[in-house]
């Protein structure tokens, strides 16, 4: 196992665009079954500090569905942080909530164009 004592912050970022906004929760639900992180030995004081961040590809005034499923994750996160119990939320310093602001119309995730549309992924 490599140890880099300079390291001391991560962040992880966790793009989603509109098609993904309602099952984004979910996704983090997951987690209880299968954690991102050895919870125990976040105990050590030598562990690094990760920061999550949902990064929306548009913006979340425009989209109340994306909204709806940020606040979701993100009380959850504030609700089981202060808790005893192991959930996924212990392995994250902080959440934050990002956007792109990409306009709807150049919000683009189009795989079956990769050949034919340089902007096929600009989302």
């Amino acid at each position: 196992e490599t140890f880099y004592p300079s390291i001391r912050r991560l962040a992880v970022v966790r793009p989603f665009g509109v098609s993904s906004a309602a099952s984004l929760p979910q996704t983090f639900s997951d987690w209880a079954d299968f954690l991102p992180c050895n919870v125990v030995d976040r105990i050590d004081e030598n562990n690094v500090e990760v920061d999550i961040f949902l990064s929306f590809s548009q913006t979340y005034e425009a989209s109340p569905n994306a909204l709806s499923s940020i606040n979701t994750i993100i009380d959850k996160f504030n609700a089981e942080s202060t808790e005893n119990e192991i959930s996924w939320s212990k392995c994250f310093r902080n959440i934050f909530a990002i956007e792109a602001n990409i306009l709807a119309e150049d919000d683009l995730y189009l795989p079956n164009q990769a050949r034919r549309n340089m902007m096929w992924v600009n989302g």
